[in-house]
């Protein structure tokens, strides 16, 4: 088993780490984002706010405001101090796919998606990459 970890960590370390890093981190961020969306909705007659700046403000989302930004997006930035002062729907790399949309019951609903790694969140959690008109779970 060792030998296996370390064997993936040699391939990790010279084949795109980094960029694994960032893809990772922007699923996590996905996930945090879509869950406090259906937090949202629960709340509003399970309908997606139509400003993502909604879920920030009204506490859905115990989150600093990185969480809105893909470590790859190089024109938006969020506020550097952590704090939601400065905030604006300017630093946000996200997408609503359907704002103020109603929610199904069946949880079948795509929710935000990134514009540089192509993931989509989607209402149950599940965050899935799609290129090319494909879906890879």
């Amino acid at each position: 088993r060792r030998i296996l970890l370390i064997a993936a960590l040699a391939v990790l370390g010279g084949c795109g780490a980094p960029e694994k890093e960032a893809e990772l981190e922007c699923i996590n961020n996905l996930k945090h984002v879509g869950l406090a969306l259906v937090l949202y909705a629960g709340d509003h007659d399970n309908v997606v706010p139509r400003d993502p700046s909604a879920i920030a403000t009204l506490d859905y989302l115990n989150q600093p405001p990185s969480v809105f930004v893909c470590p790859r997006d190089k024109a938006k930035r969020a506020p550097k101090t952590g704090s939601w002062d400065g905030f604006t729907l300017a630093t946000v790399s996200y997408s609503l796919i359907a704002p103020g949309a109603r929610l199904e019951p069946g949880g079948t609903n795509d929710l935000v998606e990134c514009p540089i790694h192509h993931h989509v969140a989607f209402v149950r959690g599940k965050v899935v990459g799609v290129r090319r008109g494909t879906a890879n779970p």
